[in-house]
């Protein structure tokens, strides 16, 4: 069953890769004008609730990380047209600043090899849009998780999708993002809400060839208070390598008083070029020290982040 599953975790990143190149394809003329770097350097902030795998039990904090750096807001028309060693020394350096103003379409299969209190795997599917417009004189960056579980111990079928519009502002040497954070959440007959929203915040600065900075989410409803902290740590090695800390996801369940995710890992990330195609291929692993029953112990993300130019 192990090798069966790798090898349908493989599989599903080919079909991604396959589907990103046709998107970019039929999106090359309409989308000419955003300026974009791929982005799949750190954090996607893809939150998955409480899951079930029965009518009876519920799993405590899931929490199966997004797996392509979110960015939001700074335009890098000037850094994408650059040639030469510099120029792409400096775009190996936006790939991991969750700070910066890209369109990409990013694909990933996260893949659960172990959890714990079980012995079962699982598959999950994910899309995410990453669109950077202007409003009132104001960069923002707006982002949509789509999710799919394909297989393992919980129910087939969507995750909770999130969505979130940032405003990127200059500060403290850096760049703040501040905004609205919501999750729609399938309908599980279970009498739970379905909505949960709450403001976001994060910050990041460059030292060198270092990124460094934090990302914030709260998520508020009638039975929900959640909280998750992403620590953006990332570097540079060459105009083509970077490495990163990851989509680390550290959460706080407000209600039940504890931490619901503790995952340590990094993310190895490479920017390859296809044509006119940029495509950014990454891999994290990563390791959940809390040890809740149902909780994801090692997972396994891999992923293709599409520029659209």
């Amino acid at each position: 069953m192990g090798a069966r599953r790798v090898l349908r975790c493989q599989a599903s990143l080919v079909v991604a890769l396959a589907t990103a190149l046709i998107s970019h394809v039929a999106l090359g003329q309409e989308a000419a004008g955003f300026s974009a770097n791929p982005v799949l350097s750190g954090a996607p902030y893809l939150i998955d609730f409480a899951q079930e795998s029965n009518a009876d039990a519920v799993t405590p904090g899931i929490l199966n990380q997004g797996g392509v750096n979110s960015s939001f807001g700074q335009s890098m028309t000037n850094e994408l047209g650059a040639t030469g060693t510099a120029g792409d020394q400096d775009l190996a350096t936006k790939l991991v600043d969750p700070t910066a103003s890209v369109t990409t379409l990013n694909f990933q299969n996260r893949f659960v090899s172990s959890f714990y209190g079980n012995s079962d795997q699982q598959n999950t599917f994910v899309f995410q849009p990453v669109i950077p417009y202007k409003a009132f004189g104001t960069n923002h960056i707006f982002r949509a998780t789509m999710p799919y579980r394909l297989d393992g111990p919980f129910q087939d079928g969507l995750d909770p999708v999130t969505l979130f519009d940032l405003m990127v502002i200059p500060a403290f040497q850096g760049r703040m993002g501040v905004g609205p954070v919501v999750s729609f959440a399938p309908n599980n007959g279970k009498g739970r809400d379905t909505i949960q929203a709450g403001p976001a915040v994060g910050y990041v600065t460059q030292k060198g060839k270092w990124t460094l900075g934090a990302f914030n989410q709260n998520l508020i409803s009638s039975d929900t208070n959640v909280s998750f902290l992403q620590p953006v740590i990332a570097y540079t090695i060459n105009p083509k390598w970077t490495i990163s800390a990851g989509d680390l996801q550290e959460g706080y369940d407000w209600k039940s008083d504890q931490w619901v995710s503790l995952p340590v890992g990094f993310q190895v990330g490479r920017l390859v070029q296809f044509g006119k195609t940029t495509l950014r291929l990454a891999y994290n692993p990563q390791y959940n020290f809390r040890d809740l029953d149902g909780n994801p112990e090692w997972t396994h993300l891999f992923g293709v982040g599409l520029v659209v130019k």
